[in-house]
């Protein structure tokens, strides 16, 4: 019997590359995930002996969540 996984918090919160994340994302390139972590969304992680980012993976499966949450932060105070 398999186990199933029920929420991606069951997945270790390991490094993964930037062209994971933005499949995870749904983007088909990964200078969208670029732009996130230029945006601030993401934080970029750089690994000893390499010139290549990193993200979490949890940072990334909650992002979507975390994007709606500061639009609608934006729209409850909009500036004057």
């Amino acid at each position: 019997m398999q186990n199933k996984v029920l929420t991606f918090r069951d997945h270790p919160n390991h490094l993964i590359n930037l062209v994971k994340a933005s499949y995870l994302l749904g983007y088909t390139d990964y200078r969208e995930t670029e732009k996130l972590i230029e945006a601030g969304y993401l934080k970029a992680y750089k690994i000893t002996g390499t010139n290549r980012c990193r993200v979490r993976y949890h940072d990334v499966m909650n992002l979507p969540t975390s994007i709606e949450l500061k639009s609608k932060q934006k729209q409850k105070n909009p500036k004057k």
